[in-house]
């Protein structure tokens, strides 16, 4: 390549195949119809704001994200991620007419699982006296009334990795907090973990992101779905390995350590 060019080249690293975490949302667009429904699969709101998309990898070609009530037709399960602003992103899954299918699905006994902002809509209510999400200071609007909770927005935000046992499971859960809301639960919600998993009947909710990617939690999940396990992912840190390992082989190493 120097010699046909004249431009000095360090080396040629080849197209990987790996999984990394994702944050676009054009990656969506590649990922909407992944699956033909065969075997069923795991239906993911397409919300315009969608966050923390890397939690889901664990699924792999059971992911499908949905944007239309149609496309949830075959769904074994349903999954309303996390969002960067639920109120909006709420009134989207009504505009659409997700919610309604959604509710369809619920009642029907397919399990759906809230994660943050999706726990967060299928409550009872979201408020937002502060203004959190800009909007009007102390408007409020109804969820989806699966889960009997109540979110209000509050100014401090809670970061935070979280460690603890899930009771219905038994599992050690590990994952990470990012959320305004703080939640409180009815009489007609079952707590599992305080301020964190709920459920009520086949449907549940969390705050843990990452939850589906406790290997373990993972198979019970599909499982209540009645879908196989995917082919596993490597840790992060080995995929990262990978890439790492490939790029010094196929670059000349004495040039970078030259430069440095």
């Amino acid at each position: 390549m120097q010699e046909q060019t004249g431009v000095p080249t360090v080396g040629v690293i080849p197209m990987l195949d790996v999984t990394l975490p994702e944050e676009d949302g054009v990656w969506l667009d590649s990922r909407a119809a992944t699956t033909d429904g065969a075997g069923g699969f795991v239906a993911i709101a397409r919300l315009p704001r969608v966050s923390n998309l890397d939690e889901f990898a664990p699924l792999g070609p059971l992911a499908r994200w949905v944007s239309r009530p149609d496309e949830l037709a075959g769904a074994r399960a349903v999954i309303i991620p996390g969002s960067k602003s639920t109120a909006a992103d709420l009134n989207w899954l009504r505009q659409t007419g997700l919610a309604a299918g959604i509710t369809r699905l619920a009642g029907a006994g397919v399990p759906v699982l809230g994660v943050c902002g999706g726990l967060q809509m299928l409550g009872q209510s979201i408020r937002d006296p502060h203004g959190v999400e800009g909007g009007v200071p102390g408007a409020g609007v109804p969820g989806l009334g699966l889960l009997d909770l109540h979110t209000e927005f509050m100014p401090d935000k809670t970061t935070v990795q979280t460690t603890f046992t899930d009771p219905e499971t038994g599992f050690a859960l590990t994952g990470y907090e990012i959320h305004h809301g703080q939640t409180r639960a009815g009489s007609g919600v079952q707590t599992l973990a305080p301020g964190l998993l709920w459920r009520q009947g086949n449907v549940r909710g969390t705050y843990l992101h990452g939850l589906l990617e406790n290997p373990a939690y993972l198979e019970r999940f599909l499982g209540w779905a009645d879908l196989p396990l995917p082919p596993g992912l490597d840790s992060l840190d080995a995929r990262l390995d990978t890439i790492a390992a490939q790029v010094r082989a196929g670059l000349d190493w004495s040039v970078i350590e030259g430069m440095l």
